[in-house]
């Protein structure tokens, strides 16, 4: 399990996250927003932001979602 450090430094799940976002070389990184009241959530979400925050130029576009609000499909392609 990585952990998240609580000192302001980087921790096992900021590498972590970094390295998956370099290897994938993602262009949008999709978490759960920081304000989430779920510990799990709350830890990733706190991490994206903080590792694009140091990320520099060319970083990915980062977007928020909300876990506890049902989003209902309106529209789907078969792909």
């Amino acid at each position: 399990m990585a952990t998240l450090r609580t000192d302001g430094r980087p921790g096992e799940l900021h590498r972590r996250m970094r390295d998956a976002i370099v290897r994938s070389q993602a262009e949008i990184v999709y978490a759960p927003p920081r304000i989430d009241t779920h510990p799990d959530h709350h830890a990733l979400g706190r991490a994206v932001e903080e590792v694009l925050a140091a990320w520099g130029p060319g970083r990915p576009r980062a977007f928020a979602y909300d876990v506890w609000v049902p989003v209902h499909a309106t529209l789907v392609l078969d792909v």
